[in-house]
């Protein structure tokens, strides 16, 4: 199905939302707050942050261009779940909250893409979450370094996006690359990680 910002442009709807722009770590939209505005990212990034048991910040949720946020709040009359802060500067558009319960009411296929796109949040974060329970962050690291290295073994992925996608901070990233490199198994480097014993990394993730 088409992101929600073609669709809005193809049913010409996007008229009833009006642009917005944050600088780089501003909020977004503010955890217990009664929620005013859903938001539809066109440029940057905004994150929701978390913090691990060890008391440091991760980041819990990453929102694109073409996605939207605020509007679960909207529809269930409930204040804003979680903070969620520029990533960057970032520029969207958003709509208050009475015109998006309006338009949702009037533009089923609009309804049910917000719906597909909650569906698919929460499918992949409890697939995510069931996944890792009971792993440490050095085997779900060695998991993700082979699921994502190239032919040569190398991986070009972003340290700050490895934690996201192990629900976990950039500092655990690195001490768990440490104790693979220490192992002899990788070879990391600021630009990508090179893999150096793909059979034992896989036999840490049995």
């Amino acid at each position: 199905m088409d992101n929600i910002l073609e669709y809005l442009v193809q049913r010409g709807l996007l008229g009833h939302f009006a642009p917005f722009a944050c600088k780089n770590g501003e909020a977004i939209l503010l955890q217990g707050e009664v929620p005013e505005w859903a938001c539809l990212l066109t440029e940057g990034e905004a994150v929701v942050r978390t913090l691990d048991p060890d008391g440091f910040s991760a980041i819990l949720y990453r929102y694109r261009p073409g996605e939207i946020f605020g509007d679960l709040e909207i529809v269930c009359h409930q204040r804003v779940i979680t903070t969620v802060f520029a990533a960057g500067d970032c520029r969207g558009y958003r709509i208050g909250g009475e015109e998006l319960l309006a338009l949702l009411q009037r533009d089923a296929g609009l309804a049910l893409r917000l719906y597909e796109k909650t569906a698919r949040q929460q499918l992949n974060q409890s697939l995510e979450r069931t996944g890792a329970k009971g792993k440490t962050v050095v085997v779900r690291l060695a998991a993700l370094l082979l699921a994502s290295a190239d032919e040569n073994g190398v991986v070009t992925l972003p340290k700050q996006e490895m934690a996201d996608a192990l629900f976990t901070t950039l500092r655990s990233v690195h001490r768990a690359l440490q104790k693979l490199e220490q192992a002899g198994l990788v070879r990391a480097d600021r630009r990508a990680v090179t893999l150096l014993a793909r059979g034992k990394l896989a036999a840490l993730t049995v």
